[in-house]
């Protein structure tokens, strides 16, 4: 009447990446709820510690001027400002979502490296696991694409539908 269930089930011609992250979540959700647990409760003890050192411990971001632990900040590439994660990730956000491909420092008082220089950067967001892979992925792929029309080349030919780009030597 049934299948027969002693042969496993072949795999799919293409597999679904976002199932199989979804199924390791499922297998690990117990271990992994623990784990951000325990450091939540590490990061209440480390603030709580830097509390009682009275609060020069705490450093406060530039923006949302909450105080947070000093590792829990990234620096512009000037070294000049430090913004929390949170503030960091809600800018490169916004940046994405304005067609943007660069995530420039949040201060307004930040100058270029030297005149004719591009904004100062924060460098690290992609890497740093502050925003998720997708914006990643976009953030990465439009910096390609502007490098690309940086760069000026006679010979690239460029698909009209799609965001393919090939150099083709002697094409006119």
């Amino acid at each position: 009447h049934g299948q027969d269930r002693s042969q496993p089930e072949p795999w799919p011609a293409q597999l679904d990446e976002g199932f199989f992250r979804e199924l390791q979540y499922h297998r690990h959700e117990r271990e992994l709820r623990t784990r951000l647990r325990r450091r939540a409760k590490e990061r209440e003890k480390a603030v709580a510690a830097a509390q009682t050192e009275g609060g020069t411990g705490l450093v406060e971001c530039e923006v949302c001027l909450e105080e947070v632990l000093p590792d829990e900040l990234l620096a512009c590439a000037a070294d000049r400002h430090r913004f929390c994660r949170g503030c960091v990730r809600r800018h490169a956000e916004t940046i994405v979502g304005d067609g943007g491909h660069r995530v420039v420092c949040l201060s307004d008082d930040c100058p270029p490296a030297k005149e004719g220089d591009p904004p100062t950067e924060m460098p690290g967001v992609a890497e740093e696991g502050i925003l998720p892979e997708p914006v990643v992925r976009l953030l990465q792929r439009r910096l390609q694409e502007a490098q690309i029309r940086e760069a000026d080349m006679t010979d690239l030919e460029r698909c009209p539908f799609c965001d393919f780009a090939m150099v083709i030597e002697g094409a006119e």
